[in-house]
């Protein structure tokens, strides 16, 4: 590792405004590693979930589009790269939580009928489950008080004839309604 005062012995001649003149200098030692290639900046950040392929692509096309010549115009390719990679991140996060706040009954953007959907088709796949884990996720509570009062479990002989029940009410009662007009 170098010193910091190692320069300190340098000719006059080799010091441009108090610092080493490397133009100049016979014996300049080679400059250390870039940081764009070899440092923080030499990848993107990939985020668990996300395909390292999919940024290639992006990357080889801008390549291909703008013919870089030379590492400071590779460099810059490589930002506009990160730069779409990073929008289009962006654009996927904008998306995720718009799907997630239409499932979510007590958000403003609660799409009751694909509550609905999501939940006859959870409680047909997880009879034993679906209404204590997803229930209160998908529906408002006036559904599960609707659902709870017209089929309680202990009526059904079992767990599969009650998630039936259930299913055909959310399907043939609860979401025509919902999405009836008016």
């Amino acid at each position: 590792m170098r010193k910091l005062n190692q320069h300190r012995n340098i000719p006059p001649t080799l010091k441009h405004n108090g610092r080493l003149n490397n133009s100049v200098a016979p014996h300049r030692k080679p400059k250390g590693r870039n940081a764009l290639k070899n440092g923080v900046f030499a990848e993107p950040l990939i985020l668990p979930g996300e395909d390292r392929r999919q940024f290639d692509a992006i990357h080889s096309a801008l390549i291909e589009e703008w013919a870089p010549s030379g590492p400071s115009e590779e460099s810059r390719v490589f930002g506009i790269a990160d730069a779409e990679w990073r929008k289009l991140r962006s654009r996927r996060f904008v998306q995720a939580k718009a799907i997630s706040n239409s499932l979510s009954p007590n958000h403003p953007a609660f799409d009751e009928a694909r509550g609905l959907i999501t939940f006859g088709y959870l409680i047909s796949r997880e009879p034993e489950t679906a209404f204590e884990e997803y229930a209160s996720n998908l529906l408002h509570a006036d559904k599960i008080d609707h659902l709870n009062r017209k089929f309680p479990r202990q009526n059904f002989a079992s767990i599969a004839d009650w998630a039936v029940a259930v299913a055909e009410e959310v399907q043939s009662v609860l979401l025509p309604a919902r999405t009836r007009p008016g």
